[in-house]
């Protein structure tokens, strides 16, 4: 009886081992199998490019295109774009340093249903794509503003804030009869050359030509025998401008600098490393005047449409700074700029026919003080 009983005793222990293991078994196959998972089916990150555009509104709107979307941001700041494809719902966190419109490009076989936008701080940034004006911040954390929420802009593939249709364009004005220039006057010639980037070239101008020639024919008019060279370079930054400045002012009088606007567009990198403006700037200063150039220095203007621009500023203060260390004359384009708002401009950068002629002006009522 009593052996009778351990056997009995033994197979019950042996059934309820078996029970247990045939439990733990089956619920592993219902974690590794069952509908009611949370987790997403993992899905490649379909972005594949950012473009940008000048921006021309100042509301936020969105466009679902074929294989992507374009939105505008009319804001700079630290944007997240919640999207979601045919394929599942993904995360894109750009940092634009003024309003401008994106354009996302995704993998061809992601069609775009909804987006949503939400504004707050990238922090922990481990990489980025840089652009001219927006940054693709990839493996960071973002922080949202709750007081921007969550702004629905595209929804079952529709735009819920959609493009605005431009405005009708105005009648043109009649083009006014250009001014005769005036006859080069007398006595010694004083040579002066404009250095810089695309705003000395003159990109935004009818003529292509920007101020050194107003401000040269400004010159004439007061009797000034003066030549001014254009030595303007587009999409300069201050580090090239350094390199070539010595070469550039051989033999000139005097020397126009203006420059920095690239370096800030480009969030302060140069050729892949901090830009050091003020610090080529002083470089460029010193170079003058070791060789017996006069140097005048300009502050950069403001972005059009981006009146809040801090670095534009905090560049302009450095502008100044080294400028006054070295007993360096300066023209405040920025200020000339800032208080007349944006009718002087082109592009979200140049300035139009309007906005040399006041630059020649600035530069003007300090150069003839050289004279």
């Amino acid at each position: 009886m009593t052996i009778g009983m351990k056997r009995i005793g033994g197979y019950i222990v042996q059934l309820v081992l078996i029970a247990i293991m045939i439990t733990a078994m089956m619920s592993s196959c219902k974690n590794d199998n069952s509908s009611d998972s949370p987790t997403t089916p993992s899905v490649a990150d379909p972005f594949v490019s950012l473009k940008e555009e000048i921006q021309y509104t100042k509301a936020f709107w969105a466009t679902p295109l074929d294989h992507g979307f374009e939105a505008n941001l009319p804001e700079a700041g630290d944007y997240q774009f919640v999207y979601t494809t045919n394929l599942g719902t993904f995360h894109l966190m750009t940092r634009a340093s003024s309003p401008a419109i994106v354009v996302v490009d995704l993998q061809a076989e992601h069609q775009i249903q909804k987006v949503i936008l939400q504004k707050g701080t990238i922090v922990e940034s481990a990489s980025t794509s840089m652009l001219q004006t927006v940054v693709v911040v990839q493996a960071a954390t973002f922080q949202q503003d709750k007081a921007f929420g969550n702004l629905l802009l595209i929804d079952n593939g529709v735009s819920v804030v959609s493009r605005p249709e431009p405005t009708a364009t105005p009648t043109p004005k009649p083009t006014p009869t250009p001014t005769p220039r005036p006859t080069r006057p007398a006595g010694n010639e004083v040579r002066i050359v404009a250095v810089g980037d695309s705003i000395t070239y003159g990109v935004g101008s009818s003529s292509g030509v920007g101020y050194p020639p107003r401000l040269e024919a400004r010159l004439w008019k007061a009797g000034k025998n003066a030549t001014v060279v254009n030595a303007g370079i587009p999409g300069e930054k201050s580090p090239d401008t350094d390199k070539r400045f010595k070469s550039t002012i051989q033999g000139a009088d005097i020397v126009l600098l203006m420059i920095g606007t690239n370096d800030v567009s480009n969030s302060g990198i140069c050729n892949g490393a901090p830009c050091l403006s003020d610090t080529h700037i002083a470089s460029m200063l010193d170079k003058a005047l070791a060789a017996g150039v006069t140097p005048i220095v300009s502050t950069i203007i403001p972005f059009s449409g981006y009146e809040s621009d801090t670095a534009v500023r905090e560049l302009n203060s450095k502008i100044k700074a080294v400028a006054s260390e070295r007993g360096v004359s300066v023209v405040d384009n920025y200020q000339r700029f800032s208080s007349a708002g944006f009718s002087y401009y082109d592009n979200r950068l140049h300035p139009n026919d309007e906005g040399y002629e006041i630059m020649a002006e600035e530069w003007y009522n300090t150069v003839r003080r050289k004279l």
